[in-house]
């Protein structure tokens, strides 16, 4: 499955104008999306002041950097992990006990 990657640029305009969270977000895009809708309402209704709604969003896009990040490395090592199912099942189920104790090492048992 492909998520689209929307920039914050993007996310923070849809949360301005209250439109509803688009579909297909990774985890990232969720929590910045709902994040800024409700930075964008407190804003609104007078109940933070500038100076505080521009320190919070400064802070929800240094979390978002930051949780995208971790999302693309859990992609990659997703897409790793899936690569080696085949030749790691293969070494459990073979006769080479070295390769039995690797892939125990590796599954986190040994």
């Amino acid at each position: 499955m492909s998520e689209r990657v929307f920039t914050v640029e993007e996310l923070e305009a849809l949360a301005k104008k209250g439109e509803q969270i688009p579909d297909g977000l990774n985890f990232a895009q969720i929590n910045f999306y709902i994040c800024m809708l409700n930075l964008c309402h407190a804003y609104r209704v007078k109940s933070i002041s500038k100076d505080k709604a521009t320190r919070i969003k400064k802070a929800l896009y240094d979390e978002y950097v930051r949780e995208n990040r971790i999302f693309e490395i859990w992609q990659a090592t997703d897409a790793m992990r899936k690569k080696l199912w085949k030749v790691s099942r293969e070494a459990y189920t073979g006769n080479c006990e070295n390769c039995k104790k690797m892939i125990r090492i590796f599954d986190g048992l040994d």
